[in-house]
């Protein structure tokens, strides 16, 4: 492969706009932090720690890979000036590649809806594996089991260490199945 080729197969139009939008989503959710009420804090450290914390590692991270791609598409323009060609036959990006942040969007709209009308367990397992699969996982193993794991730990370490109330979803309460007093 081309050096340009190269440059260019690395680059991905949607892997900029993902990491832009995590890049918003970090700065909202910084300015989000700043509204957590800290008055219930006695002086030590707040509540709105870990949010911000979080938002600055997220838009950290963001910044970093939006400076990436930024490089990258000047390297890729200095390669093709010192190559003076229109390379017709670059390499196309299949849709569902294209599409992938707006499968993950629409996804996750229709988690937070699920996760009204469901709770969170059910919501979450019927959520899983649409996103594994969007991710181009087709084996049966990573679609049906890795969830289920995942999904018992995060269950487990959220509503049964950490004693986080869970929401019954309002119409089907799985809240009644799984208790953890």
């Amino acid at each position: 492969m081309s050096d340009s080729k190269q440059v260019m197969h690395s680059l991905d139009w949607t892997d900029t706009a993902v990491t832009a939008v995590f890049l918003i989503v970090g700065v909202c959710f910084l300015y989000f932090s700043f509204t957590i009420d800290e008055s219930l804090s006695g002086g030590g450290v707040g509540p709105r720690l870990v949010p911000q914390v979080i938002s600055a590692i997220l838009i950290l991270i963001a910044s970093c890979m939006l400076i990436k791609d930024a490089y990258q598409y000047w390297q890729y323009s200095q390669l093709k000036q010192q190559q003076n060609t229109d390379d017709s036959t670059q390499e196309k990006l299949l849709w569902s590649v294209r599409l992938l942040p707006l499968q993950i969007l629409l996804l996750s709209a229709i988690y937070v809806a699920m996760f009204q009308w469901f709770g969170y367990l059910l919501a979450t397992v019927i959520c899983a594996i649409p996103i594994y699969v969007s991710f181009g996982n087709r084996n049966l193993f990573s679609i049906l089991v890795l969830p289920a794991i995942v999904i018992a730990i995060f269950y487990s370490v959220f509503f049964g260490v950490m004693g986080l109330y869970d929401l019954p979803g309002s119409l089907i309460d799985t809240t009644q199945w799984v208790r953890w007093s």
